[in-house]
């Protein structure tokens, strides 16, 4: 990848870094299945529907005074054309707003490696949409360097300072229900350290554990909170596409009684020591909807949890939500 010009989200830099003519240089030895799969991944098509879904966001169809309401239909636009096709603009809206032109092949190659079943790919992509422009920098630095997409190190889980749910939690809920009706976004990294030590250690590698580590953003607002997520892993799961579907309904407008009732499950998970028992994972299966407990019952498929339970709260705060910085791409 080189550096553009400018990073400007301008229409002559999109149609430039989506249809860019280069063929894709790959190896002889790739099977054809692979070839394949990377063709139909960039395909013009994808190209086009993927700058539909930029042209709306920049000027959407809908109009509302809530940063709420307004997020939570960004998210679904970019869903509007199917799963494939938002990661085309995803990586898209990386790119551009990075000073990054991108070749078809390099195109290909991430779009292959992003799922929205990820929990960080599915939170980065409402960060994106949310975070305000001003501050986007570091934001599109973790994104240029997929897959890690800022996740806390263990070294930051030592060092850095623990936060807590419950106080982010009432604070938000006290600026939304204030007089000025305030708008909150979190960013909340939920982190398996105990995980993280063994990948230190190499011990990965001879037993693999399966990590409750889950990345999640949370919305608030006068009309309540909204969580945005995708969890899951091969064969098990959701995406963030399904999450927010009708059938799923999961990115929907909760009560206080609601929120107040999920934040409760997130501190004491958090708080939580020892081993992955019921109680434990009930409190996951209700804030992330993956019992994760069965899904690790059948040896063999999914490896086992981590043997000992240790987790660790990161939360990024951006208070005073607007509607005019959710309208800062321009097409």
């Amino acid at each position: 990848m080189e550096k553009a010009a400018n990073n400007q989200l301008t229409n002559d830099d999109l149609i430039r870094f989506a249809l860019e003519e280069q063929s894709p240089k790959r190896s002889e030895m790739a099977g054809e299945r692979e070839k394949s799969k990377a063709e139909i991944k960039a395909s013009p098509s994808h190209h086009t529907a993927s700058l539909n879904i930029i042209r709306d966001l920049s000027a959407p169809k809908y109009e509302s005074t809530s940063p709420l309401l307004y997020l939570q239909q960004q998210v679904r636009t970019m869903f509007t054309h199917g799963p494939e096709r938002a990661k085309c603009a995803f990586v898209l809206l990386i790119d551009a707003n990075s000073g990054v032109r991108t070749t078809s092949t390099s195109l290909s190659t991430r779009i292959l490696a992003l799922r929205w079943d990820s929990s960080a790919a599915a939170a980065s992509l409402v960060m994106l949409l949310a975070w305000p422009q001003e501050r986007m920098s570091p934001l599109l630095d973790r994104q240029l360097a997929w897959p890690s997409a800022g996740q806390p190190t263990l070294r930051e889980v030592r060092e850095g300072q623990r936060h807590f749910f419950l106080p982010a939690y009432r604070e938000a809920k006290a600026a939304a229900k204030g007089p000025e009706a305030k708008s909150t976004l979190l960013e909340v990294f939920l982190v398996d350290v105990h995980s993280l030590r063994l990948q230190k250690d190499g011990a990965e590698s001879s037993k693999p554990c399966t990590s409750f580590s889950h990345t999640f953003v949370v919305a608030f607002g006068p009309e309540g909170m909204i969580v945005w997520q995708g969890c899951g892993g091969e064969g098990w799961g959701y995406g963030l596409d399904t999450y927010i579907s009708p059938e799923h309904n999961g990115a929907r407008i909760r009560s206080w009684e609601d929120a107040g009732a999920f934040a409760d499950r997130v501190e004491k998970l958090t708080e939580h020591k020892g081993k992955w028992d019921k109680k434990c994972n009930n409190f996951y299966k209700h804030c992330f909807g993956v019992d994760l407990r069965q899904i690790c019952s059948v040896e063999g498929v999914v490896p086992a949890l981590t043997p000992k339970y240790e987790a660790w709260l990161k939360i990024l705060v951006f208070e005073d939500l607007t509607v005019e910085q959710l309208r800062k791409f321009s097409y």
